[in-house]
């Protein structure tokens, strides 16, 4: 359980850590798209400012998934 905490962490460093999610980011969101900035609104961003990065990243972590999974079934 606890290294799938570690990659949802993963995930959100990911998305936070992004330009995108910072204020500047999120009041733009309020004031011109009248819509709700947040991971979501950053990973989509994201996805269409830099696509490969994402889904690498993305792929990583369901390797790591994939092989807890699988771990998890053998014990």
């Amino acid at each position: 359980m606890f290294p799938l905490m570690r990659i949802y962490l993963l995930w959100r460093v990911f998305a936070g850590g992004s330009f995108w999610s910072d204020e500047r980011a999120e009041r733009v969101c309020r004031e011109i798209c009248h819509t709700e900035g947040g991971y979501i609104f950053a990973l989509k961003c994201e996805m269409k400012e830099r696509p490969y990065t994402v889904i690498l990243f993305a792929m990583i972590m369901l390797i790591f998934i994939c092989g807890f999974g699988i771990r998890v079934a053998e014990l």
